[in-house]
């Protein structure tokens, strides 16, 4: 490829660039903004990026463990004679 022939990359970036020339105003554009950018981003980052937007509507019990279901083990501490 010649140094003037921009690579698929820049294409894409410059692409990107111009698609995000307007900050999205609402948390439901910004969430249709993610789902959109899959021509843009890989699958996995488009996934990371709609799991942190879905948090603020995970309840903690969802994804903590009650304390009385915690397991703990109890490690003595080992000698160095």
């Amino acid at each position: 490829m010649s140094d003037d022939t921009p690579s698929p990359s820049s294409w894409s970036m410059r692409g990107l660039k111009r698609w995000l020339s307007t900050a999205p105003e609402t948390r439901d554009e910004l969430i249709r903004l993610v789902q959109d950018s899959r021509q843009f981003l890989e699958p996995d980052t488009v996934d990371m990026l709609e799991g942190v937007l879905d948090l603020p509507a995970t309840q903690v019990r969802e994804i903590m463990t009650p304390r009385p279901q915690v397991v703990g083990l109890h490690e003595a501490p080992v000698s160095l004679r």
